[in-house]
């Protein structure tokens, strides 16, 4: 029990000589608050519950799973009780509680006083959060990039700019991807099926996606057919993700980039920035490539569509 005390960081003060005393009081120094404990030393399930503020229903449930249980019972009434020291164990679980253990990992630390399987334990259980935190900020980063295109859509929404006016001549750094590529259909339906695909390796892999989702269209200017078509679906990752032996990761080379964002469904436009391209006396070094910034995988409504398309390009 000392150990139990002194590593859970509870003090106990005790009023008078004899072991049960009358009154007692816990000055527990991370909830720095006193809890007066009543001039007994049996308490009913309700009087434990009133003076270390659980419900009835927790204290029944431990109870029944053998994690505290009453230490004395009435032979007249059949009613159980629990002691003083009842109340020094309620108060480890609840301590051990805020570390986020589950109640079987409590029971088996509570029936060992090894401090060296306390430890293992609550490192377990660090790890097991540590692995959360890195999930929950995935999370977070996925919303930041939905609110970051949310927010664009409403501005380039806002923009009355002639089609010519939207393209853009930008220079791209080299891009790592994951990828998967083969024929098939270009369809939404059929892109939504590759995408889950491609997350399936992402996470057997260990990669984090970094941006939005990404088509590339390798025979776009050959004999296109979008029934069947050279098609890679792909996402951006980072730099220094873990290679794969499977050829999952490659680099988008940097460049020259001609862009530009279409609203809504756009069938037939990318043929309009071809022209512009060759007009303007440049030439297309390699395949065009779809930026999914609000698509069919994040809406329903097709005015609601935002798609950057990005051909290589060079001077000529």
């Amino acid at each position: 029990m000392r150990w139990l005390l002194r590593f859970f960081n509870i003090t106990i003060t005790i009023e008078g000589f004899f072991p049960w005393v009358l009154k007692f009081t816990f000055i527990i120094t991370k909830r720095i608050k006193k809890v007066k404990i009543l001039k007994t030393d049996t308490y009913t399930v309700g009087q434990l519950a009133a003076v270390c503020r659980v419900s009835i229903q927790t204290l029944r449930y431990y109870d029944k799973i053998g994690l505290l249980r009453p230490s004395s019972k009435n032979p007249e009434n059949g009613y159980r009780y629990y002691s003083q020291r009842d109340i020094l164990f309620l108060r480890i679980i609840q301590d051990l509680k805020e570390t986020g253990l589950t109640l079987d990992e409590i029971k088996e630390l509570l029936r060992n006083d090894d401090i060296g399987m306390v430890m293992d334990i609550l490192q377990r259980k660090k790890d097991e959060f540590q692995e959360m935190i890195g999930k929950l900020t995935a999370v977070s980063r996925t919303i930041d990039t939905r609110l970051e295109n949310l927010g664009l859509y409403l501005q380039q929404n806002n923009i009355h700019k002639t089609f010519e006016d939207l393209i853009e001549i930008k220079s791209l750094p080299p891009r790592r991807i994951a990828y998967i590529r083969h024929n098939s259909s270009c369809h939404h339906e059929a892109l939504v099926m590759r995408f889950y695909e491609l997350d399936h390796l992402l996470r057997r892999h260990g990669l984090q996606a970094t941006g939005n989702r990404m088509a590339v269209y390798h025979d776009f200017l050959l004999d296109f057919s979008p029934e069947d078509c050279d098609l890679e679906v792909c996402v951006p990752i980072l730099d220094d993700a873990p290679q794969t032996s499977t050829g999952l990761t490659r680099m988008i080379p940097g460049g020259l980039y001609a862009t530009v964002i279409f609203h809504g469904e756009y069938a037939g436009q990318c043929n309009a920035l071809i022209q512009w391209i060759r007009e303007h006396h440049y030439e297309i070094t390699g395949p065009g490539i779809e930026i999914y910034i609000n698509s069919f995988m994040n809406t329903r409504f097709p005015k609601n569509y935002l798609t950057e398309v990005q051909f290589p390009i060079k001077k000529y």
